[in-house]
């Protein structure tokens, strides 16, 4: 792991994440348009409430992990708060996907390299 700042390597994606039924997984890229190799993701929640983000293999293993976890019930997914920025070292090529806690939040995954 680098101890360098963020770098970005591709292209930010943008995920609606609502309160019913997370979408679809979706992958970043990078700047060519061809599959991220990054595997550190600048995640942002610019939402105002927390959200379930996840990811998966495929789109719809990164859907199936967009829940919250309750008591007793543990999930494949981190809880970002409200504004909350992160960086995050995940499976190179994952497709992301997103729940809200309360309305409809935006999260925006960056690829790249740092923390």
């Amino acid at each position: 792991m680098s101890l360098n700042a963020f770098m970005p390597l591709g292209k930010t994606i943008e995920i609606d994440a609502p309160i019913v039924t997370p979408p679809t997984g979706v992958r970043a890229s990078t700047f060519s348009g061809t599959l991220s190799p990054a595997t550190v993701f600048r995640i942002r929640n610019s939402g105002s409430s927390d959200v379930a983000f996840a990811w998966g293999v495929d789109a719809a293993e990164a859907q199936t992990n967009a829940v919250f976890p309750t008591s007793g019930t543990p999930q494949k997914c981190i809880v970002l708060g409200s504004g909350t920025i992160e960086t995050f070292t995940l499976p190179s090529g994952s497709f992301f996907s997103a729940l809200s806690l309360a309305g409809t939040a935006q999260v925006f995954v960056t690829p790249g390299e740092g923390q």
